[in-house]
């Protein structure tokens, strides 16, 4: 979770300029930005709003073996 201005402002109303949860803030703002896009599994923006499309996402996602087929069976009523 990303911290924001208001929480700057809250941590040093609170604690002060020089104080650990300050400089703990610093180093979140500083890190998290680098790390937003180390994964190296990326989900697609947007997220398919298809639940078969977000299904199949998820499954592949699970699998251990890259060459694995999925094979979706739909019935209809």
């Amino acid at each position: 979770i990303m911290p924001n201005t208001e929480t700057k402002v809250l941590l040093v109303q609170i604690f002060g300029e020089k104080s650990h949860p300050m400089r703990k803030y610093q180093r979140i703002m500083y890190w998290f930005p680098k790390f937003k896009h180390i994964n190296p599994f990326p989900l697609p923006q947007p997220l398919p709003e298809d639940p078969v499309d977000l299904a199949h996402l998820s499954l592949t996602r699970i699998a251990n073996d890259l060459d694995a087929r999925i094979t979706i069976y739909q019935v209809q009523f």
